[in-house]
């Protein structure tokens, strides 16, 4: 069986909060990109996903197994790679005996092969020469390679990332597109990030979520068509227009409801996420 995904009607409640409301979609091989604001439930979901939490209701089925069950759970994490957006880290391990104490905890038992493997996805993710280096001596976006190689370990089948781009450089952030791409031609990938431009790059399928519902399920061409013929180019900011800027060349980029004749141009997947949260965009921006 390929990997795959299933989420279905899945809620999850904290006190009064819904973080989850009815979230349903499918993923399969390949890379789905989570979008969202602060508070849309991104976070609980991957959580969900990486049976770190279970739904209060719902259904989510996992390369054929039923994650919402207790007996199949163990199977699931497995088969599953897992960064958080928050990794709890061993500060005095170092890089190396923080992955190799992750892979004993995936039961990766033998010394010898188990080491060739954290050597793997060290290199892998550029850190093979601070391997010796403590965690607390690397850089922010060191570390957050860190978590993401530790995710790798064991080629798992489905890999969930949360914000993995978050605190990296433009060279860092392509060799993650590198690594996710290759990644994504034979398994299952879902990432959340605040980075449209990580969703051009590389994501086929892509999700909006909002308030913990589906607000949007599509590709990234269809996202970007939301704000079809409602972008345009003005010399200057038009009144009542939903957002505007000036750009680096001098005319304001405006997206919302053209005038008559106005310079449309075509939209980007920004324009349509922006489009979908209306008044929610801004209130994140701000």
């Amino acid at each position: 069986m390929s990997p795959s995904v299933v989420v279905d009607n899945v809620e999850q409640q904290f006190g009064t909060t819904r973080a989850l409301d009815g979230v349903t979609f499918d993923a399969n091989v390949g890379v789905t990109g989570l979008l969202g604001p602060n508070g849309a439930g991104k976070t609980t979901l991957l959580r969900v996903l990486a049976t770190v939490l279970k739904p209060d209701r719902g259904r989510v089925v996992i390369s054929g197994l039923d994650a919402t069950k207790t007996g199949q759970r163990l199977e699931i994490r497995r088969r599953l790679g897992y960064m958080p957006q928050e990794p709890g880290f061993h500060r005095n391990f170092t890089a190396f005996e923080f992955i190799d104490f992750v892979a004993i905890l995936k039961e990766m038992t033998e010394r010898q092969t188990r080491h060739a493997e954290v050597m793997r996805v060290l290199e892998l993710t550029g850190l093979a020469s601070v391997a010796g280096k403590k965690i607390k001596a690397l850089s922010g976006g060191m570390r957050r390679r860190v978590a993401l190689a530790q995710s790798l370990l064991g080629d798992p089948e489905i890999l969930v990332l949360d914000e993995p781009t978050a605190g990296l450089d433009p060279e860092q952030r392509l060799r993650f597109r590198e690594v996710i791409s290759s990644f994504g031609e034979t398994k299952a990938v879902l990432l959340s990030t605040h980075q449209t431009e990580d969703v051009a790059a590389l994501c086929h399928h892509v999700i909006v979520l909002h308030q913990g519902s589906t607000l949007f399920e599509g590709t990234p061409r269809d996202l970007a068509d939301v704000a079809a013929g409602r972008v345009w180019l003005s010399d200057d900011r038009p009144r009542d227009v939903r957002m505007s800027w000036r750009t680096a060349e001098g005319r304001h980029r405006n997206v919302g409801e053209p005038p008559p004749g106005a310079d449309t141009i075509a939209p980007t997947i920004e324009d349509g996420y922006l489009l979908l949260l209306g008044v929610d965009a801004l209130g994140e921006a701000a």
